[in-house]
């Protein structure tokens, strides 16, 4: 995957404070990516899905991890962790299902709020991505 514009960079507490509040550590793959490139703009598509950006994990920038974590809990999504939005602003989420070992990753429309499981686990959906 490419990645350009990067936000604010984060450190590994500033993501372990996140991981607490939703409960669940994040998959090692988009730990990594989020780490590296925060908030990103993303110039790799797979076949099926397109992600715009990264959502960014810094309080610091103007859309954030915090703020869409808010809005979904007003929607009683606690369950889903946003980490990336596609062309139309919907989020692509990660679904802490406690039962499974690795979470899965959904789609929230942003505007009818309606999710469409993606992939069972996000290791399959990460999968889909040329890497570049």
């Amino acid at each position: 995957m490419e990645f350009k514009f990067a936000q604010t960079p984060i450190s590994e507490s500033e993501l372990a404070i996140v991981e607490a509040q939703w409960g669940a550590r994040l998959p090692e793959k988009l730990r990594a990516t989020i780490l590296a490139h925060n908030g990103a703009a993303i110039l790799s598509s797979s076949t099926s899905y397109t992600i715009d950006s990264l959502i960014s994990f810094s309080p610091h920038d103007e859309i954030n991890i915090y703020e869409v974590l808010s809005f979904l809990a007003q929607q009683r999504r606690e369950n889903l962790l946003p980490f990336g939005l596609d062309l139309n602003g919907n989020l692509f989420c990660l679904e802490n299902r406690p039962s499974i070992a690795e979470p899965g990753v959904v789609l929230f429309d942003d505007v009818t709020f309606e999710i469409t499981r993606l992939n069972d686990t996000f290791s399959d959906f990460w999968a889909c991505f040329k890497s570049t």
